[in-house]
């Protein structure tokens, strides 16, 4: 054991002083010695200044007193000093010092400050982490991680969080706490159809994430954002390097198309439709749509044998060559001849009929041009990059090909669930905001679907990260906020790359990890389960605190007492020897037993509520875990939105009554139901027309395709005219039925009875007419009527899936001209603070008020792919828009 610095020093004053007597009588002792006298019995404490103050102006006795004085001095004072420097001096222990930090120490170290990461509790103190370093939990499943450790620091870290819920009880619990104290909250639930028959308050519910939403618009950014999510995808190691290189290869050219191509959805589910050939073979379907927007169809016309019809045959070269009849004729007595070159294809099948009318003989020669310069017919023209990118596929032989897309298939297979691709075909949060603005991002991933749920995980980890280290914390005043990757599981999604390369620096761009794994065997599993010895060694070592709890498995156990170190312990021993007549005994102590600090059966036998912390620049910290549920401080916050739990008071509640409350939904913030229908509708195409019962019955414009291809877009250099804006408005509204070709019956009349339009001051001597009707008249107030006539809707809206009916309000019938008398109206004043009828009227007061600002949900701001494809109009709440090619 080491001896206390105090100690050590305390015991050199007492040397000293002892010392300092001790030279005061050696000294004396000396002087009878160099006198050659017997100094036994004559020598006291003041023998020396006795003799210096008799003698010291005789030069020989005080040689003799001086030279005394130094001896004494040298052996009084160098003998200890030797001995003294020996015992201060830090001695290394054989086998260690290993021991359990002190509270002082714990202190020194700044666990108990007021910020950071819990991690455990020593005494009546929490034990908070500070700073942007990592921390790593190494917890079997079922030892109270969660309740511990993930709870605890969800509803204590302030500043944005991204956290791994595999059973959805992180969210239920913290979420409505977050919400409450200003964070955006989003539930990313891709696995939202359970099928619980007993109720789940999550059923059907998740906030979108899409990973092809954060493709940049800008073409020369684009490729490097692909191969961003292809890399994840199709990594590229091992001896399948070249199936996933061209995997990868096939992905660019097809998320570039899926881009180039505003008609299409830009989502993982598309990109998965699209490499299945919709129909056709895929490389008929590749070269399909390439063809149609890259190349344009040209014939030559050969006219062979002109036939009986002559005649006729002239007349219709004169149509196709528009020249007059000898040239015409002419033509004809050179047959075999061209008479048409570079038809397009759209006059191709015209040509064909009126040469087929006259009976000639002829002979088309068709061919494809490719564009240099689009010609506004149809799409855009695909890009050089992806053309080049799907040629590079559809070159390649048969076999070839079939092996690249059975690799390409394989982490898109996922995709192929209804419920995964509505939950990733758009974006309803924005990853790249993590740093900018206060947010809690729950993956909710179910236990039972880990298994397939990697590649969600991979990707989601890959662009989180990816998305947010282009500049360090800090570097502009909207990056201020670091975000905490509680991440449960870390290994369930096998090795994260962007993790494995970039957890040395990522630290310094805000990204700070919480690694929850269960032990470190997972992490050095061989790549693509986990990140193999080397890399996991490397990604530990960069946890600068490491939280370790009653291991089960013997070599887990092994690893943190070696961890934890030895100690030298001393013992004394006794022997006793025999010989003859006589007898001897021996009592030593011996040099040192090594001794370890727990051994690998005291971590095992360590009780729950213990754990062991290991932190860099400090002794190994013996603790208590903490248990959200026992502690007044988190329960209170979780009262604080929770009436059931606010009305036991300071009382904590039971696990029974804890469970009914956040079992129920009521910790949980808002989540959007996921509208499968709808979803499915739109990515088959399922549209019909609008009828008048569906106007009658309110359309939800989410449910509405609009063809915008009634609307001519408005285009002109020096601006556009007062008509054609008119003009462009009439064709929207007409597009969404306000605006009718035909007058209806209601319509105003002239005197005459035609339909001919009225004149602004006819209509403003009506409105002057009716204007003083309703100052002459107060009728008593009507509930009001349903017009009379619904309007009609035309064709250019379809309703896209069917909207269920919905039964009508019970409205209380009054009659004509029926007034209250004075006594009902007393009696409605009595109770007029207790109810008050839903109309212009009411006014509620401040509590209402209040409450509802408290149950208003702010749907995020979602971002529109392909702006600049969109019409002039912003028609987002469309969501999507029907088109070809799809």
């Amino acid at each position: 054991m080491d001896t206390p610095k105090w100690v050590k020093w305390v015991f050199v004053l007492i040397v000293f002083v002892v010392a300092s007597v001790g030279i005061v009588w050696f000294s004396g002792f000396l002087f009878f010695v160099l006198s050659k006298a017997n100094p036994i019995g004559k020598t006291d404490f003041l023998t020396w200044w006795t003799y210096w103050e008799g003698y010291q102006n005789n030069p020989e006795i005080a040689k003799r007193l001086t030279v005394a004085l130094i001896g004494a001095a040298v052996a009084c004072y160098g003998v200890p000093l030797i001995g003294l420097i020996v015992a201060m001096r830090d001695q290394r222990a054989l086998h260690g010092t290993a021991r359990f930090a002190t509270k002082a120490e714990v202190t020194k170290a700044g666990l108990f400050g007021n910020t950071g990461i819990i991690v455990g509790k020593m005494g009546k103190r929490f034990m908070m982490f500070a700073g942007m370093q990592f921390v790593l939990l190494a917890a079997p499943t079922r030892s109270g991680k969660g309740v511990s450790t993930v709870i605890p620091n969800l509803l204590n870290w302030s500043e944005s969080v991204v956290v791994t819920d595999i059973k959805l009880e992180n969210f239920l619990i913290t979420s409505k706490f977050r919400r409450a104290y200003g964070h955006s909250v989003f539930l990313f639930n891709p696995f939202a159809v359970t099928g619980d028959e007993a109720g789940n308050p999550l059923e059907c519910r998740s906030h979108r994430y899409n990973p092809l939403g954060y493709i940049s618009d800008d073409l020369r950014l684009r490729v490097t954002d692909i191969l961003g999510i292809g890399y994840s995808l199709y990594p590229g190691e091992g001896r399948d390097s070249f199936f996933d290189d061209s995997a990868r290869n096939l992905f660019l050219g097809l998320c570039l198309y899926l881009c180039e191509t505003p008609t299409l959805p830009r989502t993982l589910g598309e990109l998965l439709r699209q490499s299945s050939g919709k129909g056709k073979p895929i490389k008929e379907h590749i070269q399909g749509f390439i063809t149609e927007r890259n190349y344009r169809e040209y014939a030559n016309i050969m006219l062979n044998e002109v036939g009986d019809d002559r005649d006729e045959v002239i007349s219709a070269v004169m149509t196709i060559r528009k020249c007059d009849y000898e040239d015409a004729d002419a033509l004809c007595n050179e047959a075999p001849t061209m008479i048409a070159e570079n038809v397009p294809a759209a006059d191709v099948v015209e040509l064909e009929v009126l040469l087929q009318s006259t009976g000639c003989e002829f002979e088309l020669d068709r061919f494809l041009t490719p564009l240099q310069v689009w010609d506004g017919v149809g799409l855009p023209m695909l890009s050089s990059e992806c053309v080049d990118a799907l040629n590079r596929f559809t070159s390649t032989s048969d076999n070839t090909m079939s092996s690249i897309m059975a690799t390409f298939n394989v982490p898109l297979t996922l995709w192929s669930s209804p419920v995964i691709d509505a939950a990733t075909s758009a974006n309803d949060f924005d990853l790249r905001l993590v740093r900018k603005q206060l947010m809690s991002i729950y993956l909710g991933i179910p236990a039972r679907n880990l298994p397939e749920a990697k590649v969600i995980l991979n990707l989601f980890h890959t662009q989180l990260v990816s998305l947010n280290t282009d500049r360090v914390l800090h570097s502009t005043p909207e990056l201020k906020y670091t975000c905490l990757m509680l991440d449960d599981e870390f290994t369930a999604p096998g090795r994260i790359n962007i993790i494995d390369k970039s957890n040395s620096f990522m630290a310094g761009y805000g990204l700070r990890l919480l690694t929850i794994i269960q032990s470190p065997g997972q992490l050095e599993a061989e790549p693509p389960r986990g990140y193999g010895k080397e890399s996991a060694r490397t990604l530990m070592t960069n946890h600068a605190l490491q939280i370790m709890f009653t291991p089960r498995d013997q070599r887990d156990a092994n690893e943190y007492s070696e961890m934890l170190g030895n100690d030298t312990v001393h013992s004394r021993s006794t022997s006793t020897g025999r010989g003859g007549t006589g007898h001897s005994e021996q009592h030593g102590e011996g040099a040192g037993q090594k001794r370890a600090l727990m051994w690998p059966q005291e971590l095992k036998e360590m009780p729950q509520n213990r754990q062991v912390i290991g932190m860099e620049n400090c002794k190994p910290i013996l603790c208590d875990k903490i248990f959200y549920y026992a502690e007044p401080v988190f329960i209170d916050r979780l009262k604080s939105v929770s009436p059931t739990l606010a009305a036991l008071g300071k009382k904590l509640p039971t696990k029974d009554q804890l469970e009914k409350v956040w079992g129920g939904g009521e910790l949980a913030a808002p989540t959007p139901l996921l509208d499968l229908e709808l979803h499915e509708a739109i990515v088959h195409d399922r549209v019909r027309e609008a009828t008048v019962e569906d106007v009658a019955k309110g359309i939800d414009l989410h449910r509405v395709a609009l063809d915008m291809s009634k609307i001519k877009v408005v285009e002109g250099e020096d601006g556009i005219g007062d008509d054609q804006i008119e003009d462009f408005v009439n064709d929207f509204f007409g597009a969404l039925g306000t605006v009718d070709a035909e007058p209806e019956e209601n319509d105003y009349y002239s005197e005459d009875g035609s339909a001919a339009p009225i004149s602004d001051a006819e209509l403003a001597e009506l409105e002057a007419d009716a204007a003083r009707e309703e100052a002459e008249e107060t009728p008593a107030p009507t509930p009001a009527k349903a017009p009379a006539k619904a309007a009609v809707v035309p064709a250019a809206i379809a309703a896209v899936v069917e909207i269920p009916e919905v039964a009508p309000l019970a409205e209380p019938v009054h009659e004509e001209n029926e007034f209250l008398t004075d006594e009902e109206l007393a009696a409605l004043a009595e109770v007029a603070d207790d109810y008050y009828p839903e109309g212009d009227e009411y006014i509620p007061d401040d509590s209402e008020v209040f409450a509802g600002f408290d149950e208003f949900v702010e749907e995020p701001e979602i971002s529109i792919e392909n702006a600049e494809s969109l019409p002039v109009l912003d028609l987002s709440v469309l969501d999507t828009r029907t088109g070809q090619n799809r």
